[in-house]
């Protein structure tokens, strides 16, 4: 019984360790985009700052 046991517990790992997987590898790609939307807006918010900025000055 003890084997049959320690079995269905080394399957059950390896699907947890493949879920694991999956699911870093999809909250890797959701960064990668976050990142890059994040950096988008970051942009956007940069620029009207830079553009007040020369207004005042001149």
């Amino acid at each position: 019984m003890k084997n049959n046991q320690g079995k269905a517990a080394v399957v059950d790992n390896s699907t947890l360790i493949k879920q694991l997987q999956d699911d870093n590898t999809n909250l890797k790609a959701e960064l990668a985009a976050l990142t890059e939307q994040f950096n988008k807006v970051q942009e956007l918010l940069v620029k009207p700052t830079d553009v007040s900025t020369q207004q005042v000055t001149a």
